[in-house]
């Protein structure tokens, strides 16, 4: 037993050992010492003879794997992406040639990035082939440089690459992949925006034969482009701009392709009725082809394995044809900028996520019921589109989650409002500029996931505000404004705890402002401005200490501080009201006498016990006889929509210092 333990103690001795001269040789918690120095040498090669990038690689004891555009292994530490893309101020240091030697060092590297550094050439004997050497190496970046069709047989050699970028640089004329044949494992290939006109290949040759996505967007080929293709047996996905006549001959080539991006080509009508032979396509995009008339019958409605299907910008007319229905496998239909017609239905799409309809002439007004069994719907795009809410559809409940949706300049009618649940919060993924607290900011990315808005400004709605709306309770904005709208504020907006702009201005809300309202403690941007409030303004207290004048103007019946117009004991009767409530005094009590008078500037209304009405300044109001109750409404006339955003011009800001 006691030989066993020494034996043991010895063994744990020189594991001790073996870590600790590790340490030395390696360094403690860090990258390589070796490769510290090799990514200092290149820094000097990129930045000859005077440049100052890549400020953050220093010669101390920094940890290198921390360093700007370095990725190293979690585990060894070595380094495994080098992501230099426009590190190099080439606008001020001019060209600069590729040195492999100072790359060969890293042995475990599988990512290279030298995008926009002014690359035009190699220095002799140290050209890319040379990069071979670099057995890991699957991705190479080398887009917006200054190469020319010289470099690709240099290329060609690195077998390991499975992902190749050169877009962006000098080549031009013919290709011939050929020079290629080596990168027996390529399944990415990008080629756009070149010079090239023409690709050549080899029949029988068997190259390339993992191409799996090829990208050759910008340039100018012909239709016969497409029989070339047929040489690559494993491609799936390609993107490139072609001109002229595609017959179905070319498209049968591509009988595997299942990703066609033709975005910005010019190609005739008769592609939609070929494109049909491609049945395993999953995603067609023809964005701005040129493509006009009708859309046909045949064809193109036979892909029922697409999933994605762009159309936009181009100019289509007429209606949609019903064998639309066929393709239940949509998730992302976009008919948006062109000149389309008639009635939409979009109930056989159970998988759509994503639909934009804008800027079309379909039939006013669209059906919210084409909507109703679309649980996955994520995304509605329908500016300029009238939307109605049928009666038919009074306890409907949506089955979709919406994230974003923008209803341009619709026209609502909640007037016959059907009882929404309103548990789907809008929210954006795309970059939004979202006004609060008189402040704009940009949000994008992940951080959209912290902001949501709702903003239904300078549209036609009318009706009475859902009371629905308050279950919304983590939405920052709510806009309101410009609209027709009528009834009460509903007191269930004091569920917006995190609200920070409210504006509810130029609209024909009446009653009184809900005292519930004092709980929104975050509320910073208030507005209730040109309405036909009445009653005591909220309390001057917590957030509604800072709101002014400006906050409630235009409500003639509304009193309290901060307005000049104090409370009296009684309360003051409703603009939807005759001077008293009790119709058998009406005899007794005349009814208010109205004055009218005319100022340079405005058309005021002057009532007997001195309040005077406003009407907006420098706006038209279709005003008439004035009638024997002061219930009229003074409603814009000129278009508004020069500023839509979650704060309109006219919303109050609070007077209180804010940090932001």
């Amino acid at each position: 037993m006691g030989r066993q333990n020494r034996m043991m103690q010895v063994g744990i001795w020189w594991w001790i050992v073996l870590v600790w001269v590790g340490i030395q040789i390696y360094g403690c918690g860090g990258c390589w010492e070796q490769e510290r120095v090799d990514l200092l040498q290149l820094k000097t090669s990129i930045n000859y003879p005077n440049g100052t990038s890549l400020p953050s690689w220093e010669d101390t004891e920094s940890d290198c794997c921390h360093w700007e555009g370095v990725v190293c292994n979690i585990t060894t530490e070595r380094v495994i992406k080098l992501l230099l893309n426009y590190t190099r101020d080439n606008y001020r240091l001019g060209k600069w040639y590729f040195n492999a030697s100072l790359f060969l060092p890293f042995k475990e590297l599988r990512e290279l990035d030298l995008t926009d550094n002014g690359l035009a050439g190699w220095v002799t004997n140290e050209g890319f082939d040379r990069l071979v050497g670099l057995e890991k190496l699957q991705i190479l970046t080398l887009d917006v440089n200054r190469y020319n069709n010289s470099i690709l047989p240099y290329l060609g050699v690195l077998s390991s690459l499975k992902t190749l970028r050169i877009k962006g640089n000098n080549l031009n004329g013919s290709i011939h992949f050929q020079d290629l044949c080596a990168m027996s494992n390529l399944e990415e290939l990008d080629l756009s925006d070149n010079w090239i006109n023409h690709l050549m290949t080899t029949k029988g040759t068997k190259c390339l034969n993992k191409l799996r996505v090829l990208s050759l967007k910008e340039e100018n080929f012909s239709p016969s482009v497409l029989q070339s293709l047929k040489a690559f047996p494993s491609l799936k996905n390609l993107s490139l701009q072609i001109q002229g006549l595609v017959i179905a001959k070319d498209l049968g080539a591509l009988n595997n392709l299942e990703h066609l991006n033709l975005d910005y080509s010019s190609i005739n009508g008769s592609f939609l009725q070929n494109v049909g032979v491609i049945n395993s396509l999953r995603v067609l995009s023809l964005r701005k082809c040129g493509l006009s008339g009708s859309l046909p019958s045949k064809g193109w409605c036979n892909l029922k394995n697409l999933e994605l299907l762009d159309l936009s910008e181009n100019d289509f007319e007429g209606i949609l044809p019903s064998c639309l229905g066929n393709l239940t496998s949509l998730r992302i239909l976009d008919l948006s900028f062109n000149h389309f017609k008639g009635n939409v239905s979009l109930s056989s799409f159970v998988s759509l996520e994503y639909i934009s309809l804008s800027h079309n002439h379909f039939m006013l007004p669209f059906s919210c019921a084409s909507f109703c069994h679309l649980s996955k719907l994520k995304v509605i795009l329908s500016d300029n589109i009238t939307i109605s809410v049928e009666n038919e559809f009074q306890s409907w409940v949506p089955r979709f989650q919406l994230k974003t949706t923008n209803l341009g300049i619709n026209c609502f009618d909640l007037s016959n409002r059907p009882s929404f649940e309103y548990d789907a919060l809008l929210n954006s993924q795309q970059q939004v500029v979202f006004p609060t607290k008189k402040m704009s900011y940009v949000y994008k990315g992940k951080l959209l996931n912290l902001m949501s808005g709702v903003d239904f400004s300078c549209n036609q709605l009318t009706g009475e505000i859902p009371i629905e709306i308050g279950n919304l309770n983590e939405i920052r904005a709510l806009n309101l404004s410009h609209n027709h709208l009528i009834g009460s504020i509903p007191s269930t907006f004091s569920n917006l705890r995190n609200v920070e702009s409210l504006d509810l201005s130029y609209n024909n809300l009446n009653g009184s402002i809900p005292s519930q309202l004092a709980v929104l403690n975050s509320l910073t941007v208030f507005s209730v401005a040109y309405n036909n409030l009445s009653g005591k303004t909220p309390d001057m207290k917590a957030q509604f200490s800072t709101f002014d004048e400006k906050c409630y103007e235009g409500n003639p019946y509304l009193c309290g501080p901060p307005l000049q117009n104090h409370c009296a004991n009684t309360e003051l009767p409703s603009p939807m009201q005759n001077g008293s409530d009790n119709e058998d005094n009406d005899e007794e009590s005349p009814a208010p006498y109205y004055k009218h008078q005319t100022s340079e500037n405005d058309h005021d209304f002057i009532t007997p016990n001195g309040t005077t009405w406003y009407p907006t300044r420098g706006r038209n109001c279709d005003i008439g006889d004035v009638p024997d109750q002061p219930a009229w409404s003074c409603f814009v006339k000129e278009d508004p929509r020069e500023s839509l955003s979650l704060l309109s011009e006219e919303s109050c800001s609070s007077s209180a210092g804010h940090s932001y």
